[in-house]
């Protein structure tokens, strides 16, 4: 299954999922945002966790647990900004990096193995995206169009599948894709 979901992805580029405006589009409105990022992942993932409230033990470096092992309802708010703007810094890396499909992709898919070794599940990641979608319009505003959100979900959509053939990876596929 591995190789069928490894031919699949490397079969399918970029330019099939997203046109050269809706890139465009993406990319003119991180520069909007670029040096709000850390408050888009703050938003987002606050967002996440309310909406989500079962992922919380996804994250237990920023989710407090006692002594039960019951999720507790606080959150380190420190550890989740240092999250948040990583994950909002890599998403912008990503999306500065999409006229370059082979490194883009690479480098979601090393992110995908990262997510994978903590038992993440492509469709956790997927459920993000409301909460992506809610930040981007809360920091964005009026710049947040049909269009740009149709952009960012199509961009966002095309990173999970990239993640989640990093996940499906075993590690003999994980040696050969790295060349080694």
């Amino acid at each position: 299954m591995g190789n069928a979901q490894k031919g699949k992805c490397k079969k399918d580029s970029l330019a099939a999922w997203l046109t050269p405006r809706q890139k465009l589009l993406c990319q003119e409105t991180l520069e909007l945002m670029k040096d709000d990022l850390p408050r888009l992942g703050l938003i987002v993932f606050t967002r996440f966790f309310e909406t989500e409230p079962n992922l919380k033990r996804v994250f237990p470096k920023i989710v407090k647990m006692n002594d039960s092992n019951q999720l507790e309802l606080d959150t380190d708010m420190e550890v989740l900004g240092r999250h948040a703007s990583t994950v909002m810094h890599s998403l912008g890396a990503a999306v500065e990096s999409l006229d370059h499909d082979g490194f883009f992709e690479g480098i979601i898919k090393n992110i995908g193995q990262s997510h994978q070794r903590r038992n993440v599940t492509p469709r956790m990641i997927e459920k993000l995206w409301p909460s992506l979608s809610y930040g981007l319009k809360e920091v964005l505003i009026d710049s947040y169009t049909k269009e740009v959100a149709g952009a960012w979900k199509k961009v966002f959509f095309y990173l999970c599948r990239h993640m989640k053939y990093g996940m499906n990876l075993t590690e003999d596929e994980e040696k050969t894709s790295d060349g080694s």
